[in-house]
């Protein structure tokens, strides 16, 4: 099973054959949903969802050295057998005898094995014979499959391919190519000029023939690169050879020396070039596992050039895993298919993919290239494609983005929907309105004017005494018709300036400015982010109010939590209490957890719940500047710095 050799059929686009010395199996590929039902002879998985199922009949036949499958429809799956003996045989696998061709044979005057088989890809009944070597004949014999036997053909008959009307042994070729002890390794037809040929001998020789004056070559060159030669048919000016571990590829207008010339690691088996796509060359290594592909992409201008990695890429096909690969065969069709064959006779059929380019256009337009298709996408108009970072850059710009810097605040309508950068800008407003006018409406210095100063600069922290934060107690706003307990809180500049600069209004004593940012929230659906500003204030008729307007909205939590919060008593051991405990750890919006949790701590520390709901960075900022007694700066910065660095939405504020 060694020499198992695989060929597509050049007419059929799901048949192909596999040849061992001494037989010749058909196969046919069908998809794993199609597989027969009946009993088969064989059937071999080629990929997920390919099968070869090994039709009934085989062609057995002793001393088979090769094949080549004739290029034509009719007769159906006739192949050209290479004897090792130099005979050639034409059959097929159902041994039609309706077709004068099949079993004819062609013989060579002196028995020798035949090294290769080729068929004229144009003119058919052509077909290209390699032989050993024989003192006084020819190593190359060119036979006409439709000559009578005994007949000598004359000129114009050398250029017919009128059909024969008897069968039988053929012992003149058509063309002799080669005098007395000549060799040949290699043979390759020119599809465009059918009338030429490639072909190495002498292990010394690249030639070019011209069937219509075989007296000498048309064109040759001395090398030691001249076996496997094979034309690219997409490009017919390439041809690629090679000798022991190294592999050529020659332009046949400056044949003097190989334009590019590959060293593999191993000595190669065979190489060929993928029909169906430009500058695939397919090699095969000796021993091999894989099979490498180079995607030349065009030749050197000059021989010997330094930078080769600019004409050619090259990848490495692994086809089963720990088996050596035996042969390989381009489809004649279907872009880039390639089937292996492994010595142990598994089959794998897989496509090569290409390497993927692309390119940006100015307007972030993607443009891609795959095989023979293209893809253009567009990253402005689609809208099912995440926004790319240029994009939204072009966009600001053209609003104007970053360049307001009379009115600071006019810069974040160019990013409404990006809150991290929302709070950016509102903390520039704020700190630029925090210096120009103090408390009591005065202006600070001009030379303050159109700076940012920091954190602490902005509270007041960078002075060596800070204000003392009075205490106040202060009343639920409520409608309810029972009477709750008054809440402690403690008021500074400070405080109030953190809260501002966090977006919670920060002054008690403007409540209008709280009612605007509440309806502000409001109107781009927060809700639970309104509802818990509003209970922070002690208005807990107004968040129930809030949390029941927002029926019809995803969250569907808030009108539970609206009737759970109607319900709040003071009384620490009731039902209402451990209910909404158990509420609590439901919940997964960060402000409802808040809002309950707030409800239900001790009023006179919170330090236990600043620890166990820390994450919470909304109630934390709060507790830390309404609630907590603490005047040390450094909760102070803590608590700012926390609030900026949160990941929940950014409120927003006029």
């Amino acid at each position: 099973m060694s020499n198992l050799k695989v060929h597509w059929s050049p007419i059929h686009d799901d048949v192909f054959c596999t040849c061992s010395p001494n037989k010749i199996l058909l196969y046919k590929v069908v998809h794993s949903t199609e597989k027969p039902t009946q009993k088969v002879p064989s059937m071999k998985q080629m990929s997920d969802t390919l099968w070869a199922v090994e039709q009934p009949k085989s062609i057995e036949m002793g001393m088979l050295k090769t094949v080549a499958w004739y290029p034509k429809p009719e007769p159906d799956n006739m192949l050209a057998i290479g004897l090792a003996n130099g005979r050639v045989i034409l059959n097929n696998f159902s041994g039609n005898s309706e077709s004068d061709l099949i079993k004819k044979e062609f013989v060579p005057k002196h028995t020798r094995s035949c090294i290769y088989l080729n068929w004229n890809p144009v003119d058919s009944h052509l077909l290209a014979e390699g032989l050993e070597k024989y003192r006084n004949d020819s190593c190359i014999n060119i036979w006409n499959i439709h000559h009578k036997p005994g007949n000598e053909l004359g000129d114009r008959q050398r250029y017919s391919s009128s059909h024969s009307e008897s069968s039988g042994a053929i012992h003149t070729p058509y063309v002799e190519i080669g005098g007395p002890s000549e060799t040949t390794a290699s043979f390759c037809w020119f599809k465009k000029e059918p009338r030429t040929f490639v072909t190495g001998m002498n292990t010394r020789y690249l030639r070019i023939y011209d069937l219509r004056d075989c007296t000498r070559p048309q064109n040759q060159t001395q090398t030691k690169m001249i076996r496997g030669a094979s034309v690219d048919r997409q490009n017919e000016h390439r041809i690629a050879t090679f000798n022991e571990n190294h592999v050529s590829v020659w332009d046949v207008r400056n044949f003097d020396k190989p334009m590019l010339t590959f060293q593999e690691p191993k000595a190669v088996s065979m190489i060929r070039w993928c029909p169906t796509r430009k500058g695939y060359l397919g090699i095969l290594s000796q021993d091999s596992l894989t099979v490498k592909i180079y995607d030349i992409l065009h030749l050197p201008q000059t021989v010997g050039s330094e930078e080769l990695d600019q004409y050619y890429s090259e990848r490495t096909i692994k086809v089963l895993n720990s088996q050596i690969v035996s042969s390989f065969s381009w489809h004649p069709k279907q872009d880039s298919r390639l089937l292996t064959v492994t010595q142990q006779g598994l089959l794998r059929d897989l496509i090569v993919q290409e390497h993927i380019p692309f390119n940006w256009s100015v307007d972030s337009t993607l443009v891609t290239a795959h095989g023979k298709s293209m893809s253009i996408t567009s990253f402005t108009k689609d809208n099912s494609i995440p926004q790319d970072i240029a994009v939204r850059m072009k966009e600001r710009i053209l609003q104007g983005y970053g360049l307001k810097s009379d009115i600071i605040w006019e810069n974040v309508y160019a990013i409404k929907e990006e809150p991290e950068l929302y709070g950016v800008w509102r903390w520039l407003s704020y700190a630029r309105e925090m210096l120009e006018y103090n408390k009591q409406g005065q202006t600070f210095q001009r030379g303050m004017m159109g700076k940012h100063l920091g954190v602490k600069s902005i509270l007041g922290l960078d002075v060596d005494d800070m204000a003392t934060s009075h205490m106040t107690n202060m009343y639920w706003s409520s409608d309810f018709y029972r009477k709750l307990a008054c809440v402690k809180q403690y008021h500074s500049a400070e405080r109030s300036k953190a809260l501002q600069l966090c977006g919670w209004g920060g002054d008690h004593h403007k409540p209008e400015l709280l009612d605007t940012i509440l309806h502000e929230l409001q109107m781009d659906g927060k809700y639970a982010i309104a509802a818990a500003m509003a209970l922070f204030n002690l208005q807990i008729s107004k968040a129930i109010e809030i949390l029941s307007t927002s029926k019809g909205q995803e969250n569907t939590d808030l009108s539970t939590v609206a009737m759970a919060i109607a319900g709040y008593t003071e009384e620490k051991n009731t039902l209402w209490r451990k209910t909404c405990m158990s509420l609590l750890q439901k919940l997964e919006d960060p402000y409802l957890r808040a809002m309950f949790a707030f409800l239900t701590c001790d009023r006179e520390n919170y330090e236990e719940i600043l620890v166990s709901l820390g994450a919470f960075i909304l109630y934390f900022t709060v507790i830390i500047y309404r609630y907590q007694t603490c005047n040390n700066r450094g909760i102070f910065l803590f608590g700012y710095t926390a609030y900026t660095h949160r990941i929940v939405p950014v409120p927003k504020q006029t």
